[in-house]
């Protein structure tokens, strides 16, 4: 999906609206609130149809005028609860103030809603305080929704900084780890995230999730997670590939065999099948680009027969969804990338630069591809320009 609207054209309305003269102050000269909320999880709760929202800890009422603008613009409703008094802030009907401890659930209880869209915690940050309110409430969290914690820290702060506190470095490292431990004994309820998160794009809708495709049990539970935040998908590159063991066939084990199939086929199997069933039950449209290997054109070699076995398995079944799934709006085609230099075969036992540069002579082109001329021909396929294509095979070999 494409967000047409900048994230700062919308912070700027968003401050428009703010009638609050210091809490509007506090959201323009502090760029860490601006960072925290809008550039980490604006774009995740900004467009929740009609959504309860559970505030632990308002104080300068920051937080709170984000999550009443939310409301006001989607018919929802936010409850704040906090042990001071500061039902003074906001004049809002679809705003309600509990004056409590945030884990007194006798009283919190009774006074708000069964379930929320999203809970944010920003009260007491000490690891066995969040860990008491995460298993207090998280039955109240509807599933896809948000549990936000705020001030955790994996990161030592730097001396003379703005944060040079030996208190709370401490403190927020447990904190971290403390998440990780709730985490680690009930992965298969939720993600996690983090804001201090690997940045492998500048683009604000792209994440990433690590998954051992050898291990098809974790790799299936991580697929339904997925399609618990994000409904369904509007187009699926399948592209991870296993080209080792590189070496005669009779020196090969089954758990190698396995291993390869496991991960360029059964992989591919799974993410297809929960993704193509999703998006036919929503009526939604489904673009997928599947990568599998001009090897295939000529029987492969005498060292890769678990990947060439692989890769034509993936082919056949590219030919068969598509013609089953292309009157569900489900277009699949398929790419063989030839020789490209992308440095895989470095990590290719048994394929050093002298085989490399050989194999190179055996290209009409006589020289490699880029990922860049595979990437091109990737987005054509996901566009528009390609909406008549299906169940079709297309190589980009350099002529082989």
């Amino acid at each position: 999906m494409i967000n047409h609207k900048s994230l700062n054209d919308k912070f700027d309305n968003f401050i428009e609206r703010i009638n609050d003269k210091e809490i509007k102050k506090l959201w323009v000269e502090h760029s860490g609130i601006k960072k925290k909320f809008f550039d980490f999880i604006y774009n995740d709760i900004v467009n929740i149809d009609k959504p309860n929202i559970l505030e632990f800890g308002v104080r300068h009422g920051c937080s709170t005028a984000l999550f009443l603008d939310i409301c006001n613009q989607n018919d929802g409703h936010l409850y704040s609860i906090d042990i001071n008094d500061y039902s003074y802030k906001f004049k809002d009907e679809r705003w309600k103030f509990i004056c409590s401890k945030d884990n007194d659930l006798i009283k919190i209880t009774p006074q708000i809603p069964n379930e929320f869209e999203v809970i944010f915690l920003d009260t007491i940050h000490k690891a066995d305080h969040v860990n008491d309110i995460i298993y207090k409430y998280y039955d109240k969290l509807k599933i896809g929704g948000f549990f936000i914690i705020d001030d955790t820290s994996w990161l030592p702060y730097i001396r003379g900084g703005k944060h040079d506190d030996f208190f709370k470095e401490v403190n927020n490292k447990e904190t971290f780890s403390k998440l990780l431990e709730i985490y680690s004994s009930n992965e298969d309820k939720f993600f996690l995230f983090y804001n201090k998160k690997k940045i492998i794009s500048n683009k604000r809708n792209v994440f990433s999730f690590k998954v051992n495709f050898k291990n098809l049990n974790q790799l299936e539970k991580t697929i339904k997670k997925i399609l618990i935040k994000i409904k369904n998908f509007d187009y699926i590159i399948n592209c991870a590939g296993n080209a080792n063991p590189y070496k005669e066939f009779f020196n090969t084990s089954t758990n190698e065999i396995k291993d390869n199939i496991d991960i360029n086929l059964i992989s591919h199997l799974i993410i297809l099948r929960e993704n193509i069933e999703r998006n036919i039950k929503n009526n939604k449209s489904l673009t997928i680009v599947n990568l599998s290997s001009n090897t295939i054109s000529f029987n492969g070699s005498q060292k890769n027969i678990p990947y060439l076995c692989s890769k034509a398995a993936i082919e056949a079944v590219i030919k068969n969804l598509s013609k089953y799934y292309s009157k569900f709006k489900i277009r699949i085609n398929n790419i063989r990338p030839g020789v490209i230099n992308s440095g895989m075969t470095k990590n290719l036992k048994g394929y050093d630069k002298k085989r490399f540069r050989k194999r190179i002579g055996l290209i009409p082109g006589k020289k490699p591809g880029s990922p860049t001329d595979v990437a091109s021909l990737v987005k054509f396929l996901l566009s528009d320009k390609s909406k008549f294509i299906f169940g079709q095979t297309i190589s980009i070999s350099g002529g082989e």
